[in-house]
């Protein structure tokens, strides 16, 4: 890497320009990254906190700043323009091979699991916030339950949380401060938290664990910011003027746009799809009352893909009308001329007058506004208070930093929200379902109930009026968001949506699932829909009732069908994860090299050397259970063997695991516990904490955590193991032994011995949740990576 003799210098060659003082300071002022980053819109605040950590990983003491910094981002237009300019200063700075930089969007990166293999690597994380914090609650949207422990345990430690533009994303805001006390008091490994706005509410970062003091690190603009750049843009000017519309009618609305466009941009912002569609429909289309200026539709129910091909669109013309919704409010560099705007609450008025004249070069700027529709999804006394403060502006040149000044005069509620309390959190380590297959939710700790979607994805079912079982999704640039409501008009329209089941195995029939109305729809969801039923179009957006076939432009994902989340065994709830391999791969070389990839990642992070050694041996015994005769004669009907002496991880079979005697799913990971209890306990005589070393291998699949729960039915077993005397063959260079499966401590209760949940709740006060997890995801990642040493070749003829 190239040395830097300064941060402005650093930040120089990522951007091209001087750095703003303030930007400075965050990455230098102080020990950690700030608490609050509050400075008006379009001064770099992502700038400042991507190059501002960037800076202090590379200059600080190994291990003294997070490995991980996670930009959470309310909407996917946001991690658009941030995955856009983040890899070109990663690049300008000559670190393309030192930083990766990852998006997280729809449950998926574009790398598959692949963010997750390396988490020694620094990494800039870019996402949004339901994604981020689903994942932080332990119930990933879009993610299979096996990896749910990965994914916190990775995001909970050596991780720095931003969350931007919080007014957008109030719940997350709270949960995120919640979740950071938490992290506090149960020691997670390294973390810190910023969270920045333009319109920073202090009543959302003050919340019953973690109250916002008068000692918070807080970033605002100062007197020595005020550049002349800065103020040009802090006292750029746009005249207030009301329209005469009552309730947002979209015919007024459009004949205020014809009205009062000038060449430049006209940006018209409404708060519902319903009203921009609308108001589009009678300014677009070949008797246009614009004549030939076009106009372009911007909401959130389009195709990623095709929003993207229009925000490319605007960035070229110069003469243009943009009908939006509240998507352009952040993270979009617009510029116009004239804004023509529904009332909405102050913060969002903010956000959407920073959108017009905002370099502060255009003289005669205009900002129009009407009051808000009976629809509008704001409360209406904020609304009202937005409006009584703007008619007091009539007729008034007002700058950005005006407004921003009045942001404490005018009335804005807090939202009203459901807070994490510690036994909420601590109730979601436990990831197994409950008794009715289901999980809590979650949703209320992330967006508002009216926000939450799901996507869909318009594919070609060949006539075939169902998808096949070897379907696989297009990636997330090829799905639309969807509101729950939106699904259950598609039903109503006569449209099947089709659901993939990441909990069937790769062999069942069942993989598809066709959505009823009884069934429950959860945010993350992905639906697919046969391209010729319709229901979306690339010019208007999402429209269920639409019948027009949808042009399928996708290539499905490289990754699989569940997005590629992890490993396909971890998808399944039967133990299957070992056919289907390149080749037959033996049990010792497969545990030698899960030993040797913990080895590797382990050993740049910040563990304690005791830690150290029980996450490496928890990899190298982790899948001893695979010796279990059961197991073993299971695997071995898979394919033909090149030697049925040896004993086996892995083949290169299909369909599935068959046991006999009417075992349906065999656990091996308790196996292993089993026999490390038995035959092979001396095996983990070099443990330093013996029961970690048993959690550790019982969840590397994520599957036997908390509770050990088997709903079979069949009393005398436990997940398939039976107690009793078997004949271990020879593993790990030990000669064959006999070992005698013991039950009891997997039972639910027993009155002999220690049962498994009480071990876990004595782990769970020794190192805390966060650790905990974190531990998990090392050994499950050795694991992953071990077998990734032999993904494209055969190991044996």
């Amino acid at each position: 890497m190239e040395q830097f003799e300064s941060f402005d210098e650093f930040f120089r060659t990522a951007t091209g320009r001087q750095p703003y003082p303030y930007q400075v300071r965050v990455a230098a002022n102080g020990v950690k990254l700030p608490d609050v980053i509050d400075v008006p819109p379009g001064l770099g605040k992502t700038a400042a906190i991507v190059l501002g950590w960037l800076w202090r990983y590379l200059t600080a003491e190994p291990g003294r700043v997070p490995r991980r910094l996670v930009l959470a981002l309310p909407m996917r237009t946001l991690t658009r323009q941030a995955i856009s300019v983040i890899p070109q200063w990663i690049h300008a700075l000559g670190l393309d091979d030192d930083i990766d930089v990852v998006q997280l969007v729809g449950g998926i990166g574009p790398g598959g699991h692949g963010w997750r293999r390396s988490p020694g690597k620094p990494q800039i994380i870019v996402g949004t916030v339901d994604m981020i914090m689903s994942r932080m609650l332990l119930r990933g949207y879009g993610s299979s339950r096996g990896v749910y422990p990965i994914d916190a345990g990775l995001l909970w430690n050596d991780t720095h949380l931003v969350l931007d533009e919080t007014q957008l994303a109030p719940a997350s805001t709270v949960t995120a401060r919640q979740i950071a006390a938490f992290q506090r008091e149960s020691a997670a490994v390294n973390v810190g938290l910023t969270c920045m706005s333009a319109t920073i509410d202090q009543d959302l970062l003050s919340t019953v664990d973690n109250r916002f003091t008068s000692d918070a690190d807080v970033i605002r603009l100062a007197d020595s910011d005020l550049t002349p750049e800065v103020r040009l843009r802090l006292d750029a000017k746009r005249v207030v003027r009301e329209l005469p519309i009552a309730a947002a009618n979209p015919k007024a609305v459009a004949e205020a746009v014809v009205a009062h466009h000038r060449p430049g941009l006209t940006l018209v912002i409404v708060n519902t799809v319903a009203t921009a569609v609308d108001v589009y429909k009678r300014l677009a289309g070949k008797k246009s009352p614009l004549g030939e200026t076009p106009v372009i539709l911007l909401h959130s129910r389009f195709r990623p893909v095709d929003r993207d091909e229009k925000l490319d669109e605007l960035l070229r013309l110069n003469d243009l009308v943009v009908v939006s919704t509240q998507v352009v409010e952040a993270g979009i560099d617009l510029d116009a001329r004239t804004l023509i705007t529904e009332a909405a609450p102050w913060p969002s008025l903010i956000q959407r007058s920073g959108r017009c004249n905002r370099a502060g070069v255009t003289d005669d700027a205009e900002l129009w506004w009407f009051a808000s529709g009976k629809k509008s999804p704001y409360e209406s006394a904020d609304v009202e208070a937005t409006a009584g403060a703007l008619r007091l502006l009539e007729n008034k040149d007002v700058s950005n930093a005006r407004l921003l000044d009045l942001a404490d005069d005018v009335k804005t509620s807090t939202p009203a929200i459901q807070v994490l309390r510690r036994s909420d959190f601590h109730a979601l380590f436990d990831t197994s379902p409950d008794l009715t297959g289901n999980d809590p939710d979650i949703s209320p700790f992330i967006r508002d109930a009216d926000e939450l979607d799901v996507q869909i994805a318009w594919v070609d079912f060949g006539g075939a009026g169902r998808p096949s079982s070897e379907l696989r999704l297009p990636d997330h640039d090829h799905r639309c968001r969807a509101r729950i409501g939106d699904v259950k008009e598609f039903l109503a329209a006569g449209k099947s949506l089709w659901l993939f089941d990441v909990a069937q195995p790769a062999w069942s029939d069942a993989r598809w699932a066709e959505l009823t109305s009884r069934m429950p729809v959860r945010p993350g969801q992905v639906f697919v829909i046969d391209a010729e039923r319709g229901g979306y179009s690339a010019e208007i957006g999402l429209d269920p009732r639409s019948s027009a076939a949808v042009p399928v432009r996708a290539e499905v994902a490289d990754d699989g069908p569940q997005g590629g989340q992890e490993p396909g065994s971890d998808g399944n709830t039967s133990d299957t994860g070992a056919i289907g391999f390149g080749g037959w791969l033996e049990l010792d070389q497969h545990l030698e090299e899960a030993e040797a990839a913990a080895v590797s990642i382990v050993a740049d992070l910040a563990l304690d050397t005791e830690l150290r050694a029980d996450i490496v041996l928890a990899a190298r015994l982790h899948d001893i259970g695979k010796a279990h005769p059961l197991w073993q004669n299971a695997l071995q009907q898979t394919a033909t063997m090149p030697d049925r002496d040896k004993v086996w991880a892995k083949s290169p079979g299909h369909g599935r695991l068959v046991y006999g005697d009417g075992i349906t799913s065999f656990r091996h990971e308790l196996a292993s516990v089993a026999l490390l209890d038995s035959s092979h306990a001396d095996l983990l005589v070099s443990a330093h904490d013996r029961d970690l070393v048993r959690y550790l291998i019982a969840a590397h699949h994520g599957k036997l955590r908390v509770q050990i729960r088997d709903d079979s039915g069949d009393e005398s077993r436990v997940l398939g193991l039976s107690p009793g005397p078997i004949t271990v063959p020879a593993i790990l260079g030990e000669q064959p032994r006999v070992a005698t499966i013991d039950l009891e401590p997997f039972l639910v209760v027993s009155d002999e011995t220690e049962v498994w949940a009480d071990m876990v709740d004595r782990l769970l006060g020794r190192y805390g949740p966060f650790r905990l997890a974190y531990f998990e995801a090392l050994v499950r990642i050795a694991d992953w990576n071990a077998s990734a040493l032999h993904e494209g070749r055969r190991t044996h003829d």
